[in-house]
């Protein structure tokens, strides 16, 4: 699923609102909040579903989803991908003595007299060298923020197959489910868009085979990645 500048792609039955996370449906739960499907932090925003509702969004937003913000952060900075806020600026903290913010030209680059974070090599390799830091952030956490991303823009007749995944997505579950999941990286060398992304689900077609049953696919700026999801009932 491509989704470019403009698109407004909105997943899921305006007449039948359940919420795929804690499974309430109106009237005991509201579904008056926009729900990304992909975090807005990517630099989604026209990937929605109609199927999370107020208090699941709200609560992703300010756990998991949090803690994939902070942990993306300097790939997103870089990138220059304009999400809920803006552009981030990556600062050093406490002190602030140096900072990478985005420009109208690219990004602006400032450090007091002992900075030390960055390296120029241009006068052989002709590099710039950056040396930052992730934000604070649980990475079972942030494996769980992928398992959120999977789960929203999955078919739903695929769903049954998650039973167990599902019930430990509910926000107040603990974080143990993610202490063995793969999440394949790759940067993407090159002039790529920085506003747009690409989303995915892959599923085996045969039980033969020892590779996990699905995967998801998240691409955004320079950043590709690969996550298995689990799958108890084909795993």
């Amino acid at each position: 699923m491509d989704v470019a500048p403009g698109d407004w792609i909105v997943l899921g039955d305006k007449h039948n609102r359940r919420c795929r996370f804690c499974g309430r449906s109106k009237p005991e739960a509201t579904f008056r909040t926009d729900a990304h499907a992909i975090p807005e932090c990517t630099g989604n925003k026209g990937l929605l579903t109609l199927y999370e509702c107020d208090d699941c969004n709200r609560a992703f937003g300010q756990g998991c989803e949090n803690d994939f913000g902070n942990w993306s952060l300097p790939a997103r900075t870089m990138a220059r991908i304009n999400g809920k806020d803006g552009i981030p600026s990556i600062k050093q903290e406490p002190g602030n003595a140096w900072r990478v913010d985005s420009s109208p030209t690219g990004l602006r680059v400032s450090e007091d007299a002992t900075g030390t974070f960055w390296q120029d090599d241009s006068s052989e390799a002709k590099t710039l060298t950056f040396k930052l830091k992730r934000g604070p952030h649980r990475p079972a956490a942030v494996a769980k923020a992928f398992f959120k991303m999977a789960i929203s823009v999955m078919p739903e007749e695929e769903l049954p197959n998650f039973g167990e995944l599902m019930g430990w997505m509910k926000p107040d579950s603990s974080l143990y489910m993610a202490a063995s999941t793969p999440v394949l990286h790759t940067f993407l060398g090159g002039a790529w868009p920085n506003d747009a992304l690409r989303a995915a689900i892959f599923t085996r077609n045969s039980d033969e085979g020892a590779v996990p049953y699905c995967f998801f696919v998240l691409s955004f700026g320079n950043e590709m990645f690969q996550v298995s999801i689990p799958c108890a009932k084909k795993d």
